[in-house]
């Protein structure tokens, strides 16, 4: 049975509004979203993720209790969106350092801007570092959801392992029993990023990679309070003779 022309324009304003309102209500989830997100993030600058409260959180946007855990059930997912929205935070920075190199074959210039920035951004945004890459949170085990953020900063670093593999001549890694050290599901993320690696570099990047988070760690810590005056000076030193093991050369 066909509509007639007033019931088919009633109809497709119905299904309009229908939408329109949906649209609207999602908008002001993903604005709340956001407004909680923020909150946690002042709370964490100042407290720590340790004390990070649910109720604090409300008491701070004016919400009933109850109201946060139709955003977020638990502490501990609130917890998740921080943690990838740091790893995000992070990644963003290190993205745009090195895309800033304008001569891609200089990988020895593309390292400091990558390092450095992770230095930066650390310096910027201490509790967030100290969220992912701190002592760990007791009673709370990170989700897979994680994972992509986590390995998002790390991108560069390996696009660049790659791009210095392909000018030197990669070598296979050889161990005493003839298996391999890296994770079978490494390859699928070096097939996105672009081509393929020694597993060498790829181990010797995740030692770099530890080196400079280790580094960071120590300065942001206070571990090097008496040991180091000048940690710019330092850093920079470090991150240099970091650069010439993995043979990072200053290319045109």
């Amino acid at each position: 049975m066909s509509m007639t022309p007033s019931e088919s324009t009633a109809a497709t304003s119905a299904t309009a509004g229908t939408t329109k309102a949906v649209g609207i209500r999602e908008r002001n989830r993903q604005e709340l979203t956001a407004e909680i997100l923020a909150s946690a993030q002042r709370h964490l600058v100042e407290h720590g993720s340790a004390d990070l409260s649910l109720r604090a959180i409300t008491r701070d946007l004016g919400m009933a209790s109850s109201a946060i855990y139709r955003y977020f059930a638990s502490r501990d997912e609130l917890l998740t969106a921080l943690i990838i929205k740091a790893y995000n935070d992070l990644a963003d920075r290190v993205e745009v350092a090195d895309g800033g190199v304008s001569k891609r074959g200089d990988h020895r210039a593309r390292w400091q801007a990558i390092s450095t920035s992770i230095r930066d951004w650390a310096l910027d945004n201490p509790q967030q570092w100290a969220l992912i890459y701190g002592t760990p949170i007791v009673g709370y085990a990170a989700p897979e959801d994680t994972i992509a953020a986590a390995t998002r900063s790390t991108r560069p670093l390996i696009q660049l392992l790659i791009d210095e593999s392909g000018r030197s001549g990669a070598t296979e890694l050889v161990t005493e029993s003839n298996t391999s050290i890296l994770a079978p599901g490494l390859s699928n993320i070096l097939a996105e990023i672009g081509g393929p690696a020694a597993e060498t570099d790829v181990v010797r990047g995740l030692g770099a990679w530890a080196e400079i988070i280790g580094l960071i760690s120590l300065e942001l810590f206070g571990h090097l309070k008496n040991v180091v005056l000048d940690c710019d000076a330092h850093f920079t030193y470090l991150s240099n003779e970091i650069g010439t093991r993995l043979n990072f050369e200053v290319g045109p």
